[in-house]
């Protein structure tokens, strides 16, 4: 049917009348959405003997007029009514008068843009005289008459036709009708099978149909300029498909169907596709197929915005689809699910077949969601748009932390259309939220402990130097000097306490020096397992290289190793350390090793890591455990990579975790060994220099004084960077030159040594320096050099690590 437009109808109103007044043809329009007439033409309303005021006034209604019927006929019109909408019939009307006359009526639907049954456009023409001969005129005059008339009328529809802005043509099938008679003849039962035996049957068919009487609404949708030119191209008017389409057409009139619709492509003279709907009225007479009307519905616009719309809506939800995060459920107005992507079914827990086609809240009782607060929701969304909320959720076994909004989904003029709800599992930010607090909590005990372990550090350096001095003081065999051994162990123990803080504080860049591993092993493993059920095994050759690195760092690293080994075997077990030298590193490594190093396995005997897990065990935060904070390991990997090593781990479920460790060898140092200190009763000899001393702490500033003036140095003191400075140049002046001065890191309120160094080494490029702090692993103190300082000394230390110290810098000078 054609797909008009009200324009496009009142022109075609406007031809009517045109054509009425010569054919004497009545038309009317229903509405066929209340099932009333729309409008009338003066000549339908007069064929009753009304006016059209007086015609819409007592019959507004289809099947009102049904009193104009006559008596006898008015079941040919109720059946013919209930047969269908495209109608061609004939029955009597009693007019207003009392007259009886005889009328054929004509029925066509006409479709709106979206191609649904919007109206009925209905002829009426008075036929009387056809069927009655008039017995004052002769017979052959009276047909005459009727053959006039009837001709008349044909040429007035030839004419409204052809003058239409509708795409029309008119088809005279009366020879396809009689070819299928004369299958129907021969004994055709199945039309359609037939004709696909015998393609040459369908090629003569459409030979048999003839065009004619095209629409101007016809030569401008094909681009051509006359009826004569349409016709002579239209074979090549036909797309891909046409055969199909006059094949269904063939089997509609077969089969007794009163009308024929369907999609057609056709081409127009440039080349462009046409997509529409070819309909057609099908007579029920023979007569009729003479001249039968054929509509082209011009679809090709709302054909490629469907394709577009498809496309859309395709690309939209292959793109929620893919969604791997946040789950995605759509409803109408009724709150019937019309969309769920498939990470919904993980987040909500049903299946898409579980919920599409149901109500939100046939799933939410499920669920245990009061009616209250779910109607609570629609009414804020309904109000500002969104309603966001948060709740936990058992999947898989596991709690897990949604967090989930519903919103208004809204048309183009901001109508709403339906409800779209999105949630989003946020157990793995919750998690990292959680961590970060605790990240944040640790940094704060880490400043603590750190600015605890170097006050510490300086009361301990203080008791060691007095603990010496009083040991150098006595003799040998005196009583007190067992007491000052034990003191001085507990000392030790109580330097470790404060390198144990500074490891919890988390440390910076190493201050790396030579050392044997074996001993920082024995010493973490006995501090890790202290009360544990698992039992070490320890295999370190005595010929182990050595290493360059920060011992507290590496005690660390070890610590926390056999720490996750012995939380992975809860029930005891055995953890297995090996070392060995390497020579030459396989190369699969990556970034690949060069070079000697020191290969060491840490094997336990746990649970193992799943192949899931194995690749983020040295991830920030990550962890498989309801204790640690997921930060061991990471630190681990960042110290080791630190100390320009690597670490790897090797594991299957059930079948415990190898971590194997490489870390540069150190060949031909052995600094490590060397003990070069003044010993009780062993005084140096020849010994003699100017010392300055810069800390804030009294207490070591009278230890060092007293301890090196009692073997022959100079020595001065200052509080902080700036009298330092101003003591060295008046020194200098004063004939006796500084040799060395000793720079505490920290000054509280006053120039420390950092800063300290810089303005000293302008004044005398040449000046020898040490750096001295309580915070060990400050950065200063691990690449001393880089800041200008000769040497460094790491509080608490003790009177042979810094005599051996200055020794090497006096002997320079």
């Amino acid at each position: 049917m054609s797909e008009l437009t009200k324009p496009a109808l009142d022109h075609s109103e406007s031809l009517l009348r045109q054509a009425v007044k010569m054919g004497q043809l009545g038309h009317c329009l229903i509405d066929l959405a209340n099932n009333q007439y729309e409008s009338v033409s003066a000549e339908y309303a007069h064929l009753f003997g009304y006016t059209v005021e007086q015609f819409m006034l007592q019959f507004r209604a289809l099947e009102g007029d049904m009193p104009l019927v006559y008596p006898d006929d008015r079941d040919i019109v109720a059946k013919a009514y209930g047969s269908g909408l495209n109608l061609d019939f004939e029955y009597r009307i009693v007019r207003s008068g009392g007259r009886v006359r005889t009328m054929r009526k004509i029925s066509e639907v006409i479709c709106d843009e979206a191609d649904v049954p919007r109206w009925l456009l209905c002829t009426l023409q008075d036929i009387t005289e056809h069927k009655h001969s008039n017995d004052v005129v002769p017979e052959r005059e009276e047909r005459a008459n009727s053959d006039t008339s009837l001709q008349h009328s044909e040429k007035n529809y030839r004419e409204l036709v052809e003058n239409s802005e509708i795409s029309m043509w008119n088809e005279d099938l009366s020879k396809v009708w009689q070819t299928l008679e004369q299958f129907r003849h021969a004994g055709v039962t199945d039309l359609r099978q037939y004709l696909n035996d015998n393609p040459q049957a369908v090629a003569d068919l459409a030979s048999q149909v003839k065009v004619n009487n095209v629409s101007r609404g016809t030569l401008k949708l094909f681009g051509t300029t006359s009826e004569k030119t349409f016709l002579d191209q239209i074979a090549d008017s036909f797309g891909p498909g046409a055969v199909n389409v006059f094949v269904d057409g063939l089997c509609a009139i077969w089969d007794g169907k009163d009308a024929f619709r369907a999609e057609a492509n056709y081409v127009a003279k440039d080349g462009r596709e046409i997509k529409a709907i070819m309909s057609f009225h099908i007579p029920s007479t023979p007569e009729g197929f003479k001249s039968i009307p054929v509509s082209i519905a011009d679809i090709t616009e709302r054909k490629q915005l469907e394709t577009e719309l498809v496309e859309r809506t395709s690309y939209l939800n292959a793109i929620l689809d893919s969604s791997k995060k946040l789950a995605i459920a759509a409803t109408d107005l009724d709150l019937r699910i019309v969309y769920y992507n498939p990470i919904a079914q993980e987040i909500f827990g049903l299946t898409a077949k579980e919920v599409i086609g149901k109500t939100v809240m046939e799933i939410h009782t499920k669920q245990a969601v009061s009616a209250e607060r779910f109607d609570n929701a629609i009414d804020i969304v309904r109000k500002s748009g969104e309603y966001n909320y948060s709740r936990e959720q058992k999947i898989e076994g596991e709690i897990r932390h949604i967090n989930a909004s519903v919103s208004g989904i809204y048309s183009p003029e901001r109508k709403l259309i339906g409800f779209v709800q999105m949630a989003e599992d946020v157990s793995e930010y919750k998690q990292m939220e959680n961590e970060l607090l605790k990240t944040s909590k640790l940094e704060s005990l880490g400043a603590l402990a750190g600015g605890i372990a170097h006050n510490f550090n300086n009361i301990l350096t203080g008791l060691f130097g007095h603990l010496e001095i009083a040991g150098f003081n006595l003799p040998p065999d005196h009583i007190a000097q067992t007491h000052i051994q034990t003191a001085n162990g507990a000392l030790k123990r109580a330097s470790s306490l404060t390198s144990q803080l500074l490891t919890f504080a988390m440390g910076g860049d190493p201050q790396l020096e030579v050392m044997d591993l074996a001993p920082i092993i024995q010493d973490s493993a006995a501090l890790a397992l202290r009360g544990s059920k698992v039992k070490i095994v320890s295999s370190l050759p005595d010929g182990l290289w050595q290493v360059k690195g920060d011992k507290e760092q590496l005690s660390q690293v070890f610590t926390n190793l056999i720490l996750n080994a012995d939380q992975a075997m809860p029930r005891g077990g055995t953890l297995t350390i090996e070392g060995e030298n390497i020579e030459v590193v396989d190369d699969s490594f990556a970034p690949p090793l060069s070079g000697k190093h020191v290969k060491l396995n840490i094997r336990d005997e746990g649970t193992g890591i799943s192949a899931e897990h194995i690749g983020r065990v040295f991830d920030p935060f990550f962890t498989t455990r309801h204790v640690g904070s997921g930060l061991g390991l990471a630190t681990v990997h960042s110290i080791i990579s630190k100390h320009e090593g690597q670490i790897h781990v090797e594991s299957q479920p059930e079948n415990g975790a190898n971590f194997v460790i490489f870390l540069p060898a150190a060949i031909g140092s052995h600094e490590a060994n060397k003990v070069a200190s003044w010993v009780v009763n062993d005084e140096p000899e020849g010994v003699s220099g100017h010392i300055l001393i810069m800390d804030d702490d009294e207490m070591i500033c009278e230890m060092l004084t007293s301890m090196l003036e009692s073997i022959g140095l100079s020595v001065d003191t200052a509080v902080d960077g700036e009298e330092a400075i101003k003591k060295y140049i008046a020194a200098d002046k004063d004939g006796s030159p500084v040799d060395i001065v000793i720079m505490d890191l920290t000054i509280p309120g006053g120039m420390g040594g950092e800063e300290a160094i810089e303005k000293l080494l302008a004044i005398d490029p040449q000046a020898n320096a040490i750096v001295s702090s309580g915070y060990s692993t400050d950065p200063v103190m691990a690449h001393y050099r880089d800041y200008g300082f000769k040497d460094r000394l790491a509080k608490p230390y003790q009177m042979a690590d810094m005599n051996r110290k200055l020794l090497r810098l006096l002997d320079k000078g």
